[in-house]
């Protein structure tokens, strides 16, 4: 379903009204969820880009294991307090520079490298704090690995950061918009009978969760997108008791990861087809 807020409308939520500021065009998804929400007459003045978070979220195998007498595997959240960060990750890198090349292709974007981004002096002390030691984050399954590219922050912690520091980074940075991705990727499980006796294949299938936020917004999203979930890969990763080869998985998810990105502008040009 799609909604279309004009300028200036209001909107009741349970006990509060708000007046709209902006025009936007919200994707509503089966369950009344808003997942694509558009700002397209803020969008017209981005030119130019950085990707400045991104974070992986990558189940892992799940390894043949043995309990004796009353031990017990335990399942549960890590808790946001105290988690060390999100690792670097080389297939990660690879996978965030798919996402730049993607956005810069398909958004007509200038997006600015790697390079670029960390030569920043505030970029690199942002980086510095917000990846040394312990830091509080949201809460992650313990069945999934928390992956960031080399030398770029997790999206959490550009996500957190108050409009006015995101203001300060754009002009730094020279850019019209800062732009954060949360990657999630899940293993579909296959293998037919294989699954029998503990063998099959795994699928990985990714989701994108996309935040952009301009600097003619003041620092707040013109661009959120919940729901960009790609296609399974058509190629299975084959495993024997959970074990598997980790570069193909890999090579797998980063494939997964650019059938995410083709869903994630194929919604945004859903979103601009309703009549404005």
């Amino acid at each position: 379903m799609v909604l279309k807020i004009p300028l200036g409308a209001t909107i009741s939520l349970g006990m509060k009204t708000m007046k709209i500021s902006m025009s936007l065009v919200i994707l509503v998804g089966a369950f009344g969820c808003a997942t694509t929400k558009v700002d397209h007459a803020k969008m017209k003045e981005i030119s130019k880009v950085a990707l400045v978070g991104f974070t992986l979220d990558q189940e892992k195998p799940k390894e043949f294991s043995i309990t004796f007498g009353s031990s017990a595997n335990k399942t549960g959240l890590m808790t946001g307090a105290n988690i060390k960060v999100a690792e670097e990750s080389d297939h990660a890198s690879t996978i965030y520079q798919a996402l730049n090349e993607h956005l810069g292709t398909e958004m007509g974007w200038q997006m600015l490298s790697t390079k670029g981004i960390h030569k920043n002096i505030l970029y690199r002390n942002t980086l510095k704090d917000q990846t040394e030691g312990w830091q509080n984050r949201p809460p992650v399954d313990p069945k999934y690995a928390v992956l960031r590219p080399r030398r770029v922050m997790e999206a959490w912690s550009i996500d957190r950061m108050g409009s006015d520091k995101k203001v300060e980074l754009m002009n730094e940075l020279g850019v019209d918009a800062l732009a954060i991705a949360y990657l999630d990727v899940d293993l579909e499980k296959g293998g037919g009978l294989k699954q029998i006796v503990g063998a099959g294949d795994y699928f990985p299938k990714a989701r994108i969760r996309f935040k952009l936020f301009s600097k003619e917004n003041h620092g707040e999203p013109v661009w959120e997108e919940y729901a960009g979930q790609g296609d399974q890969v058509e190629k299975g990763t084959e495993h024997v008791l959970g074990f598997t080869n980790a570069n193909e998985l890999n090579n797998q998810t980063v494939l997964a990861s650019k059938k995410s990105f083709t869903a994630l502008t194929d919604r945004y040009e859903k979103s601009k087809s309703v009549k404005q």
